[in-house]
């Protein structure tokens, strides 16, 4: 078989993929419009119907900011001599561990939240803005 041929069988074949998942996702639309209403939706049981609750992810978003906050104090209230704190200072006073601490520390100086310096042979994060309650900056 040439190119040409290898090519047209490829697009007969991915012709076929997009026709079945259009059908799918024509079938799952249908479902979701017939059963938005029903009292298993209504109840937070959407579960059944392959839609997710906006409740649980608003709350997540809530949680994470939640996270975000916490760290931001304990960077603040830690960093007396204004040098700024490793991650392990932190993960000692957060109560978990160093990989997960960083991590989290490195998410904030992603948004802009914490300033990320090497001091040393230390990595040391400090606050850009001092203050015990940082929750207006989500």
């Amino acid at each position: 078989m040439d190119e040409l041929e290898s090519i047209k069988e490829e697009i007969k074949l991915l012709r076929g993929i997009v026709e079945s998942l259009t059908a799918r996702i024509d079938r799952l639309t249908e479902l979701l419009e017939t059963n938005i209403n029903s009292p298993a939706v209504l109840n937070n049981d959407a579960s059944k119907f392959g839609t997710f609750n906006i409740n649980q992810t608003v709350s997540r978003y809530n949680f994470q900011n939640f996270l975000y906050n916490e760290m931001l104090n304990i960077v603040s209230k830690a960093d007396t001599s204004g040098t700024g704190v490793t991650a392990e200072e932190v993960a000692k006073i957060w109560g978990r561990s160093r990989s997960r601490t960083s991590e989290m520390l490195n998410q904030l100086v992603r948004k802009g939240l914490l300033i990320k310096y090497q001091d040393g042979r230390s990595i040391k994060f400090k606050t850009i803005k001092k203050g015990s309650d940082h929750m207006d900056e989500f």
